[in-house]
C-alpha cells in the first residue's frame, strides 16, 4: 500500500475518532447547572461536573441540576408563571379549605448533587419540582394552616403562616440537599361564605373604630368646653376679687380723707397747750 493511501486512511481514522469523541465522549453542562455523571458499572461519580464542555466515557450519562436560583410558581393564573392552574388548597382548624398561590426560589447544593441524583433515581429537575418538592410544600402548608382559623390565615396571622411554612419547607428541602432561598403566598383566597364572614367582621370593626373616633372627638370637645367654662369662671373670680380689693382700698382712702376734712373744718387754728408738773403732762384744747 502506498504511503499516500496509508496517510489518507490514517487521516480518515483520526477524523472518525475525533467525531466519535466529539459526539459520544463530550457533554456540555449549561451555565448555572452542575452535571452528575452516572454509569451502569461505575455508579454515580463524585464530585459533579461544573459548567462547560466536559469529557466523559461513551457509557456514561450526565444529568444536569440547577445550582443557581430557580423560581417556581404554583398559581391559579397562567400569567403568574404557571402553565395551568397549579394553585392548591390548604386546610384550617375550623374545617375550611383555602385556595392559595405559592411562589418560591431554590437552588441545589453543588456538593450534594450526587446524593440528590441517587435519592431521586436520576429523575430530572422538573420531576423533582412537580413531585417531591410540591408534596413537601403542601405538607408544610397544612402543618401550619391546620393550627389556624380561616380568618387568621387570610388576615391577622398571614405573615405568621408565611414565615412558619417557609421555615418547615426549608428544613424539609435541606434534608435532601436543596436550598430554599425565599418563599411567599402571593394569593390566599377562602371560599365565598368565609369571605362574607370575614368582610362582615371587617365592616363591624371599621364601624366600631368610627364610633370610637367619634366618641374620642366628642370627649375632646367636651373637655374643651369644660376648660373654657373653667377659664371664664376663674376670670370672673379674679375680676371679682380685684374689684373687691379695689373697693376696700377706695373705702379706706375715702374714710381717711373724710376724717382729715372734718378735722380741718373743725379746727380753730389754735394749737393745743401742753403743761406739765410733777403729776404728769396735761394737754389743753381750746
Amino acid at each position: 500500500m502506498e504511503n499516500g493511501t496509508k496517510l489518507k486512511l490514517l487521516g480518515g481514522l483520526l477524523v472518525f475518532v475525533g467525531l466519535f469523541v466529539l459526539i459520544f465522549c463530550t457533554t456540555k453542562v449549561n451555565p448555572g447547572y452542575g452535571g452528575v455523571v452516572y454509569s451502569a458499572n461505575g455508579g454515580v461519580q463524585d464530585p459533579a461536573l461544573s459548567q462547560g464542555w466536559k469529557l466523559i466515557a461513551p457509557w456514561q450519562k450526565v444529568t444536569d441540576y440547577p445550582v443557581s436560583t430557580e423560581t417556581v410558581y404554583h398559581s391559579k393564573d397562567e400569567k403568574e408563571g404557571s402553565k395551568d392552574d397549579e394553585s392548591f388548597y390548604i386546610s384550617t382548624k375550623d374545617g375550611k379549605n383555602v385556595n392559595v398561590d405559592v411562589s418560591y426560589s431554590y437552588r441545589m447544593d453543588f456538593d450534594k448533587l450526587p446524593s440528590i441524583y441517587t435519592k431521586f433515581r436520576g429523575r430530572g429537575v422538573d420531576e423533582i419540582e412537580n413531585g417531591y418538592m410540591r408534596d413537601r410544600l403542601k405538607e408544610s402548608c397544612n402543618v401550619v394552616s391546620t393550627k389556624m382559623g380561616v380568618q387568621e390565615v387570610y388576615g391577622e396571622k398571614r405573615q405568621e403562616l408565611n414565615d412558619e411554612v417557609e421555615r418547615i419547607f426549608r428544613e424539609k428541602l435541606a434534608e435532601v440537599g436543596i436550598i430554599l432561598e425565599n418563599f411567599s403566598f402571593p394569593r390566599i383566597e377562602p371560599d365565598s361564605n368565609s369571605m362574607k364572614a370575614i368582610q362582615a367582621k371587617v365592616d363591624a370593626k371599621q364601624a366600631l373604630d368610627r364610633m370610637k373616633i367619634e366618641k374620642d372627638q366628642a370627649q375632646v370637645q367636651a373637655d374643651k368646653r369644660i376648660v373654657e367654662a373653667q377659664g371664664r369662671a376663674d376670670a370672673k373670680i379674679i375680676e371679682a376679687t380685684a374689684e373687691k380689693e379695689a373697693n376696700e382700698l377706695l373705702e379706706k382712702s375715702l374714710t381717711d380723707a373724710i376724717l382729715r376734712d372734718k378735722w380741718i373744718t373743725t379746727w380753730n387754728g389754735v394749737m393745743p397747750k401742753v403743761t406739765g408738773g410733777d403729776s404728769g403732762v396735761l394737754v389743753q384744747l381750746d
